[in-house]
């Protein structure tokens, strides 16, 4: 988003919550929101899943008791 559309009352009146990034914090955070029924939006300029999509083993990954590839 353009930093004109922040000046915008009504955008900044429709999220509760503005994620930036969507690694693993942000899409943790994307989950919490939901749960507590907030308004949320998530900002990434790559793709969702951030630089973690490059690793190619991941340990102690939220969810996961395992390792993953």
């Amino acid at each position: 988003m353009t930093q004109r559309m922040w000046h915008n009352k009504e955008i900044k009146d429709r999220y509760d919550v503005v994620i930036i990034g969507g690694g693993p914090a942000g899409l943790t955070a994307g989950i919490y929101t939901a749960r507590n029924r907030r308004d949320s939006i998530l900002i990434e300029k790559e793709g969702i899943g951030g630089l973690i999509t490059y690793a190619d083993r991941v340990e102690n990954y939220a969810g996961f008791l395992q390792g993953l590839s």
